[in-house]
């Protein structure tokens, strides 16, 4: 089993990226923060940022355990929102993309067009606009 050795303590500022990655047994939150001198560091104890959302711009104190990723360490002296996200993305119309995609070494296509749209447009429209 490997040790990684964490450095002194570093503060980082930018704007918080939170990525889902939706599996088909489990889903994985992963929270980045995007730095100006275009760094991307991954933040490891994401609990700490449960209240933080995309966009908003923070300063967070920790220590780096890895090339790309970040602990932090206490939450109330290492978390600082700088400024919330404005971006109201998240309510009203959104538009959606829909792609069909097939692979040299499978080239079979489960799915028509028609099939597809009739899901996402059809079929399951109801519940987005319920969710939105």
């Amino acid at each position: 089993m490997a040790v990684i050795q964490s450095g002194p303590p570093i503060e980082l500022e930018g704007q918080l990226e939170i990525m889902i990655e939706d599996y088909a047994d489990h889903a994985e939150v992963r929270r980045y923060l995007n730095t100006a001198n275009g760094e991307s560091v991954q933040i490891e104890d994401t609990d700490l940022l449960n209240q933080s959302k995309t966009g908003d711009h923070m300063r967070v104190m920790g220590q780096k355990t890895g090339l790309q990723t970040m602990s932090l360490t206490s939450i109330g002296s290492n978390i600082s929102t700088l400024a919330q996200s404005t971006d109201a993305n998240t309510f009203g119309e959104q538009k959606t993309l829909v792609m069909l995609i097939n692979f040299q070494d499978n080239p079979v296509e489960p799915y028509t067009v028609a099939y597809a749209r009739d899901v996402v447009f059809h079929q399951t429209n109801q519940f987005f606009r319920e969710s939105s």
